[in-house]
């Protein structure tokens, strides 16, 4: 296992106790699952896509008054299996290579330009000329077919029949979502009127959630997993595959009308759910 990965996630241990949270306080406050708290402090953070991994990250960091910028930077090093500070000698030890190439790169192109005209020759300096910029023509030719055959390519073979496009939001966008849209009272408990859509997939398959009017959660599950999300009036569930998951509402099964694989949305609430149309 990745040690880096271990050594944040006992810091993130002791910094939850000292700062005297359950892990039920903290998934209230925060919106995350408690046991992916505890897979967080045993140094497992492949549990989702990395984006919304480091989202969670971030709000620990908050929440234990640790630096969240820090944190989210040492937690993206051990992703890669170093420590931050390998890491960033590394960066400069790769921008510094950078830099004195260019500026070797320019001190020959100078001294070409200034060297000794003896030797020009302009009938190869013309040629020369004629040469390159032919070659910059083919250049651009073969760029301008390779944009023509990719576009060909996506909406031939690629493009699915649903345009369902969801934008993966950045960090800051989920962890400012969650802090806006969900209260809790004095203790960090929820509040009791919120609802909870407890998400079973036994196949893989991609699933958007929008709790009440907030920014989808766009994420692909593989089998056998199973996540949670609380709203206090709606959700509106998109997915590829709605005979292959399972869906409860507050403890209670909900049935998807729907029997067939392919893009289909659907508008849950206490009422029951309805299908919708596909955005």
């Amino acid at each position: 296992m990745n040690s880096h990965l271990q050594e944040l996630g006992e810091e993130l241990k002791q910094a939850r106790e000292r700062s005297e949270l359950t892990l039920q306080q903290i998934s209230s406050k925060i919106r995350i699952d408690p046991k992916f708290v505890e897979k967080m402090e045993s140094g497992e953070f492949d549990f989702l896509p990395d984006i919304y991994v480091a989202a969670f990250v971030k709000e620990l960091a908050r929440l234990y008054e640790m630096n969240e910028e820090l944190t989210v930077k040492r937690y993206k090093a051990a992703r890669a299996g170093k420590a931050l500070d390998q890491m960033e000698q590394e960066e400069a030890e790769r921008k510094k290579a950078e830099r004195e190439q260019d500026e070797q790169e320019s001190e020959s192109g100078e001294k070409k330009v200034v060297g000794d005209d003896s030797d020009f020759d302009e009938h190869d300096f013309y040629q020369s000329r004629a040469k390159q910029a032919a070659r910059n023509r083919m250049a651009m030719i073969g760029g301008l077919v390779a944009v023509v055959a990719f576009i060909v390519v996506y909406y031939v073979f690629i493009k699915p029949d649903d345009d369902v496009i969801v934008k993966e939001p950045a960090i800051e966008d989920i962890v400012e979502d969650k802090r806006e849209r969900y209260r809790t009272d004095s203790d960090g408990a929820a509040i009791s009127d919120s609802m909870t859509l407890a998400l079973d997939v036994r196949e893989r398959s991609w699933v958007a959630v929008v709790e009440d009017d907030g920014r989808p959660i766009d994420l692909t599950f593989d089998r056998n997993f199973t996540y949670e999300y609380k709203a206090l009036r709606k959700f509106r569930l998109t997915t590829n595959n709605a005979p292959g998951i399972r869906l409860t509402l507050d403890g209670e099964r909900i049935d998807l009308p729907v029997n067939s694989r392919g893009n289909a949305a659907f508008e849950i609430d206490r009422e029951g759910v309805e299908r919708v149309d596909v955005e």
